[in-house]
């Protein structure tokens, strides 16, 4: 994978040897770019969890079911059943004898 970033007159680049990078992988290249760019790392590294707020701001309903005093409850608390890739019709019924 190859990353580049320009700014101003000057350009700044990581490559890996491989493009299988875990997304965590790419957002720790992503900083030091931004680092290496110039930008303060107090400031990337709010502005890349500010993001991350404002994306996944809708990935966390769960919560409003939630009557903990924490706020914070886990599917079983809820009687929510994570999915297990299967479907109860795929179970194949037992032989009425």
């Amino acid at each position: 994978m190859k990353i580049t970033i320009e700014h101003y007159d000057e350009k700044v680049t990581v490559e890996t040897k491989n493009d299988d990078l875990t997304i965590s992988e790419v957002v720790d290249h992503l900083y030091g770019l931004c680092i290496a760019a110039g930008y303060d790392k107090t400031n990337v590294g709010e502005a890349f969890y500010d993001k991350g707020e404002i994306e996944t701001a809708n990935y966390n309903t769960i919560d409003t079911l939630c009557t903990a005093p924490s706020g914070m409850c886990t599917l079983y608390e809820l009687d929510i059943e994570p999915y297990d890739g299967l479907l109860r019709d795929d179970i194949p019924l037992a032989p009425e004898i």
